[in-house]
C-alpha cells in the first residue's frame, strides 16, 4: 500500500505501509511500522518495530521486538514478549513469556507461565512452574509451588467467603506492617507458629484453640 523497501512475497498477502517490512506467508498481513516479519500462515502484525509473527494464525498488535511463535498465539503490545506455545496470549509489558498451552500473562515485567492452562495477572517476576498446570497467579516475586492454585502475595476480602477446602497462613517473623483492621497472621518459629488476630487494626490478639 505505500511507505518504502517493503515485501510481499506470500500468497493473498498484504503490507500497507511502514519500512522493511516482509510478509511471506499466504495470508499474511502487516499494516505498518518497521522491520516486522511475517512468515505464519494467516497471521498479521499490525504494527510496531521488529515484532516476528512466525506461527500460523498467530497475531501480534504494535510493540517492539516481540515474537510469536505458538500456533493461534498472540501478543497486543509492549517489548521483548515471547508467545511460544499454541493459544499463548500476552496483553503487554515486557520481558514476558509464556510457554504453556492456553496460558497467557496479561502484563507486568519478567513474568513467566511454563504450564498449560495457567495465568499471570501481572506484577514483576512472577513464574508458574513447568509442572503447575492451571495455576494462577497474582502478585509480585512469587514462583508457583502446586498445580491447581491461586498465589497472591496478599489477600483482602471485603465481603465473606465460604469454602470446602483448607487456607494454609504462611509463618511470619513480623507482625503485618501496617496492620489492618480484622488481620489474621500466623506469626513465630518455623513449626511452631501461632495464630493472631487483630480487631481494630491496634490490638493484637493471640488465638488459643482448647
Amino acid at each position: 500500500g505505500g511507505g518504502s523497501y517493503n515485501q510481499v512475497s506470500g500468497i493473498n498477502s498484504s503490507v500497507v505501509g511502514g519500512t522493511l517490512n516482509t510478509a511471506s506467508a499466504s495470508g499474511s498481513f502487516i499494516g505498518g511500522g518497521s522491520y516486522n516479519q511475517v512468515s505464519g500462515i494467516n497471521s498479521s502484525v499490525v504494527g510496531g518495530t521488529l515484532n516476528t509473527a512466525s506461527a500460523s494464525g498467530s497475531f501480534i498488535g504494535g510493540g517492539s521486538y516481540n515474537q510469536v511463535s505458538g500456533i493461534n498465539s498472540s501478543v497486543v503490545g509492549g517489548t521483548l514478549n515471547t508467545a511460544s506455545a499454541s493459544g499463548s496470549f500476552i496483553g503487554g509489558g515486557s520481558y514476558n513469556q509464556v510457554s504453556g498451552i492456553n496460558s497467557s500473562v496479561v502484563g507486568g515485567f519478567n513474568n513467566t507461565a511454563s504450564s498449560e492452562f495457567s495465568a499471570i495477572v501481572g506484577g514483576v517476576c512472577n513464574h508458574i512452574q513447568l509442572t503447575h498446570c492451571k495455576s494462577f497467579i497474582v502478585g509480585t516475586n512469587i514462583s508457583s509451588s502446586a498445580a491447581c492454585t491461586t498465589f497472591v502475595n496478599n489477600l483482602y476480602i471485603t465481603g465473606s467467603t465460604t469454602t470446602n477446602a483448607v487456607m494454609n497462613l504462611s509463618t511470619r517473623c513480623t507482625t503485618p506492617n501496617p496492620l489492618t483492621e480484622g488481620a489474621i497472621w500466623n506469626s513465630g518459629s518455623a513449626g511452631a507458629g501461632c495464630l493472631y488476630f487483630s480487631p481494630n487494626g491496634t490490638v493484637i490478639c493471640k488465638l488459643a484453640f482448647v
